[in-house]
């Protein structure tokens, strides 16, 4: 019974510094709603491919990201996904494996970044 009982706080143990805790609350992607003005556009962020409106998902990174969109008739509009730091890896403090080993996990995942949820990229009418 005993070691039925060690053997699960190792386990529990082992789970719990294998993550960090951006990771373990938001993930490694990001869920993006990619929308356009006018509808009915066809977009690309870093080869995902999307029409409009629709969502993509995303790997999270320290990197911003570039939207592209065109539909015919309209010049091709562009629009930055900014990335920005995920507070939640904060909650790696509260601990003292998570100062060191949840912040490795978390900014190497990229779980220590987010993207913003939403994006619009407005297209200009072209000229007769």
């Amino acid at each position: 019974m005993l070691q039925k009982i060690i053997s699960v706080i190792i386990a529990l143990s082992i789970s719990t510094i294998s993550t960090g805790c951006a990771s373990m609350f938001t993930g490694t992607t990001s869920n993006i709603n990619v929308t356009s003005t006018p509808t009915g556009a066809d977009c690309d962020v870093t080869g995902h491919g999307v029409h409009t409106p629709g969502n993509i998902v995303i790997e999270k990174s320290s990197s911003d990201l570039t939207i592209t969109c065109q539909k015919e008739g309209y010049e091709d509009g562009s629009s930055k996904i900014i990335s920005s730091f995920n507070t939640t890896s904060l909650v790696n403090i509260l601990t003292v494996y998570g100062m060191v080993l949840g912040f490795i996990i978390d900014f190497s995942t990229g779980a220590a970044w987010e993207y913003t949820n939403q994006v619009n990229v407005n297209l200009i009418k072209k000229a007769r």
